[in-house]
């Protein structure tokens, strides 16, 4: 099989034309379809990703008709730290969309073609929407109330996905890897001359070890709560709003299994770091989440076990996630960022360390 093949472009692409043809003929139910012309086509507004996103307008005719095509291609490309022993998120994500994502309640984009070596997929491209800094109080709503939907699909369900071996597992499976890649950070934040995060909060240097060494009460603690399908990084980045209002949910190469309020926080941290101030309070968009899946699941939380299950997501998610990406912040950004870091992050945390974890 060809891996790369050149469709009337000056520069080559992943895919093979028999790939993509079978693809579209597949779609469009038209054994005859063939492909005229292949342009590539730039994609506006892109945020950096983990892979290379390319635009391309595709014409065909077949004995059905004719018909041009909106795709995107995503080629896999390896970033950051590489979390060693766990599925890289390029198979993750084309497993996904070729095992589970017809098992998925909310909308997603439409998949014409997968490469078997997870290398790259060939998508449909959304027509342009509302730009998640215009993002009003109904949109940010709606996507809570989606996820809550998405969470009551595979509530308690966290054997069954078990057979998806390429899901992420990071309070079982991908827990020590989670708990080296944090570990690494923190040193390589310790050993920096000027050490970026420390220099701005000495506490973190005293704080961030703890956590580290505590990491199974906070796993422990996480794991209380049903499992579920988690998407892994959703925020309105990865959420396409079309011009009805209705939302699309893509990217995901972080999808795995374990509590839902992990996806919760990292939608709020995260639009909150990227958004701030939202136009919605946060605490309106976790009751709104909170009622839904309530109502859904039949499960019922005492507000002090619910805030227990925010606080620790909250530290987790810091751990694995956020200082992985501070220990590669260069010094102006961070420095810039600093107070709405301290809010979002380090003040909670702080409190979160000392009412929950052991004294040293």
């Amino acid at each position: 099989m060809s891996n790369t093949a050149i469709l009337q472009s000056p520069r080559p692409w992943a895919f093979s034309r028999s790939e993509l043809t079978a693809g579209l003929r597949r779609h469009t139910g038209d054994p005859s379809l063939r492909i005229l012309e292949l342009e590539e086509e730039n994609l506006p507004d892109v945020r950096p990703a983990l892979g290379r996103l390319r635009g391309m307008r595709v014409n065909c005719r077949g004995i059905t008709g004719e018909y041009t095509f909106e795709l995107v291609l995503k080629e896999s490309r390896q970033t950051g730290t590489t979390r060693a022993g766990t599925t890289s998120p390029g198979q993750r994500e084309t497993s996904f969309y070729r095992d589970l994502a017809e098992q998925v309640p909310v909308r997603l984009p439409r998949v014409f073609a997968i490469d078997p070596l997870a290398n790259w997929l060939v998508m449909e491209r959304l027509t342009p929407g509302k730009s998640p800094e215009n993002w009003g109080k109904p949109d940010y709503l709606l996507a809570a109330t989606q996820l809550a939907v998405i969470h009551d699909r595979f509530w308690n369900l966290g054997r069954d996905l078990g057979v998806y071996t390429w899901l992420e597992r990071p309070l079982d499976a991908d827990f020590e890897v989670n708990i080296k890649v944090a570990s690494n950070a923190i040193q390589k934040l310790a050993e920096e001359p000027g050490s970026r995060l420390f220099a701005f909060s000495p506490e973190l240097k005293t704080l961030l070890p703890k956590m580290v060494r505590h990491a199974d009460v906070i796993a422990r603690a996480l794991k209380r709560a049903p499992d579920t399908l988690l998407h892994g990084d959703y925020w309105p980045g990865n959420i396409h709003v079309d011009g009805q209002g209705r939302l699309t949910v893509y990217d995901w190469q972080q999808v795995g299994i374990g509590p839902a309020v992990l996806d919760l926080v990292a939608y709020l941290q995260t639009s909150s770091w990227w958004f701030d101030p939202l136009p919605v309070d946060p605490l309106a968009l976790i009751f709104e989440y909170r009622r839904n899946l309530s109502e859904k699941t039949g499960t019922i939380w005492a507000n002090q076990e619910w805030q227990a299950f925010l606080d620790h997501a909250r530290m987790w998610i810091f751990l694995v996630n956020w200082v992985d990406i501070l220990a590669s912040t260069p010094l102006p950004i961070l420095e810039t960022q600093m107070p709405l870091l301290e809010k979002l992050w380090i003040k909670p945390l702080f409190e979160s360390a000392n009412q929950y974890l052991p004294a040293d």
